[in-house]
This record gives structure tokens, C-alpha cells and sequence, in this order.
């Protein structure tokens, strides 16, 4: 199956290839992630992965479209599915504009070459996954915990134009649970392309954020208040 990428957008192309056999709930995240991205890639070798009949006209539709693409190696042998990845990465860059963002899931660290690959062509590019490796970070207090009484915390204004965009975000973040940005150039990154023409406001969103106590940035690494995204959604 071949890539065409004659129906894309021209500019702010976001790709999402996928390494099914490294990250397989995502695939029960896939209509979502149909709606945020122009393009998936979904590489395997062998996968376990079961998709409920009722998705097979969306999907079908998306796949009509080249908006989703499948691809299953043609050897089943050890990291089959990186190198698939490695290569639609490659054929990708090559054919889409240069502010194209580029996300990688999977949990495996070895895609993290590819990441790299495509920074040193100066191109956005980010891997989703936990690291397995590495240590938990401590578990810390919400701030709002430490030193305020709930009816006290911070409140979106609902006049301000960044509200909308605060609900919107931690709504992302919500759906996203398990696969949130774990540093703070990497949740720039990530709000930035999720705002897309509002990608001005990112700087201004991320402040908010903090001063809203929804997260907060300890030694570079995001620290994330669960309770408090949720009741910035409402």
C-alpha cells in the first residue's frame, strides 16, 4: 500500500504513526485520534488487536480518504514494525511541508532514534509513550492542597479568550491519560499543536495552566493534578 499525500493540508500537517504492537490500546483510542491528525500510520507484525464491528464503516471511510493507512510488515521478525515505522517516517519527510509535526507512539525507547533523526532535518517531531525505565517521580501534593482551600483556587475568567482553550486542553489531557506529555518541551509542543490557529496563545495557555494549578513543572519534568483538569473542563 502506497502513501499519498496529495489530499493533505499544505501547511501544520500533523502525522501520527503508530507502533501497534509497542502501544496496542490505542487502537481503542482510534476514532479519536482520527479527529486530531491528518494523517495515521499504523505499523505490525503480529498484533492481538480486535476492533468492534461498528467502527468498520468510519474506518473504512477514513481509510478512503488516506487518512488512515495499515500496514502489517512482511516478516514477523524482531522490531518488524520499527523499521516500518522508520521508513514511513523517512518517505513522509520527504514529501510534506517542513512545519509537518510528526508524534510517534509506542513505548519502545528505540523510536526515540527516529525522533531524533527527523529533529537534526529540522522537523517538529515527538515519541507518546511511558518510559518503562524510568523512575517514578515522587509523588507530590497539588499545590492547591498545600496551601489553599478548594473554594479559593484560581477560576478561569469566562470573559477571557483563553478559557475555551483551558477547557479544550484539559479535555486533551483527560483522553489522553496515559500518554500525556512528561516534560515541559514536550507539553509545549503538545499544546502547541493542539491549538492550531490559536498556536499563538500557547506561551499564555501553559501560564495558565500553572496558575490555575492544573500542573506544575518540578526539575523540567510535568507533574499532573487529575482533580483539578477534570473541574477545568466544566
Amino acid at each position: 500500500m502506497e502513501l499519498n499525500t496529495t489530499s493533505l493540508p499544505e501547511h501544520n500537517t500533523r502525522v501520527l504513526l503508530i507502533d501497534l504492537e509497542n502501544y496496542p490500546s490505542q487502537i481503542n483510542e482510534l476514532p479519536k485520534v482520527l479527529a486530531q491528525y491528518h494523517l495515521v500510520v499504523i505499523c505490525y507484525a503480529q498484533s492481538n488487536a480486535r476492533i468492534p464491528i461498528d467502527w468498520l464503516m468510519p474506518l473504512n471511510d477514513t481509510i478512503n480518504k488516506a487518512q488512515l493507512k495499515i500496514f502489517r510488515m512482511t516478516s514477523n521478525g524482531k522490531n518488524a514494525a520499527d523499521f516500518g515505522i522508520s521508513f514511513y517516517a523517512g518517505m513522509l519527510m520527504s514529501q510534506l511541508p517542513p512545519d509537518a509535526h510528526f508524534v510517534i507512539m509506542s513505548d519502545d525507547q528505540d523510536l526515540d532514534h527516529v525522533v531524533n533523526l527527523l529533529k537534526n532535518q529540522q522537523r517538529s517531531a515527538e515519541r507518546l509513550g511511558m518510559r518503562k525505565d524510568e523512575p517514578k517521580p515522587a509523588k507530590l501534593t497539588p499545590p492547591a492542597e498545600q496551601t489553599l482551600p478548594t473554594a479559593e483556587l484560581a477560576k478561569p475568567n469566562g470573559k477571557d479568550p483563553l478559557t475555551p482553550l483551558i477547557k479544550l486542553y484539559c479535555a486533551h489531557l483527560i483522553t489522553y491519560k496515559k500518554n500525556r506529555p512528561a516534560k515541559k518541551t514536550t507539553l509545549l509542543n503538545s499544546i502547541n499543536n493542539k491549538l492550531g490557529d490559536e498556536k499563538h496563545r500557547s506561551e499564555a495557555l501553559f501560564q495558565a495552566l500553572l496558575k490555575l494549578q492544573a500542573l506544575q513543572i518540578q526539575d523540567t519534568k510535568v507533574q499532573y493534578f487529575d482533580k483539578r483538569i477534570v473541574e477545568l473542563t466544566h
